[in-house]
């Protein structure tokens, strides 16, 4: 649990309920868009939503390996600040600078080992639309044993 009781969860979750503040209607728009084409590739919004709350899991796993300087970043905001929507933007903000584009490609194999190698190639395109996966070799990925779509 972090600041005042919210998880990292929530945190991330908060991010995704108020992203018109920190993304512009042309980058929600994109989202969308990308979550459309995925759904077809998928075959169902179902499965798209299962691999999104997939991908979120993996992706806050990452941050246990800086959980030193989230717990610091917590520390700080809670001494100048009460308000917890504050404290949810800065984590958020601290999140994303975290993410450096090699820990972004080691995240995008991570999930693209859950997209059945048939799909890989249509997912990993897409995905390239917005995050740098071009030089992933889908060849050269294992297929996890659980949860593959």
């Amino acid at each position: 649990m972090y600041y005042n009781g919210q998880s990292l969860p929530e945190i991330a979750k908060f991010l995704k309920k108020e992203q018109n503040k920190y993304m512009d209607s042309s980058q929600i728009n994109k989202i969308a868009d990308i979550t459309n084409r995925i759904s077809k590739i998928l075959g169902n919004t179902e499965n798209t939503a299962k691999l999104i709350e997939l991908a979120m899991n993996i992706t806050l796993n990452f941050i246990v390996g800086d959980k030193a300087q989230v717990d610091q970043k917590v520390a700080e905001v809670k001494a100048t600040s009460n308000d917890i929507g504050i404290a949810k933007q800065e984590m958020c903000r601290l999140i994303f600078t975290l993410y450096t584009p090699e820990k972004r490609q080691q995240l995008a194999k991570q999930v693209l080992e859950h997209i059945s190698q048939d799909k890989r190639a249509q997912i990993r395109d897409i995905l390239g639309e917005i995050f740098r996966v071009d030089d992933i070799d889908i060849n050269n990925i294992s297929t996890a044993s659980s949860n593959v779509f």
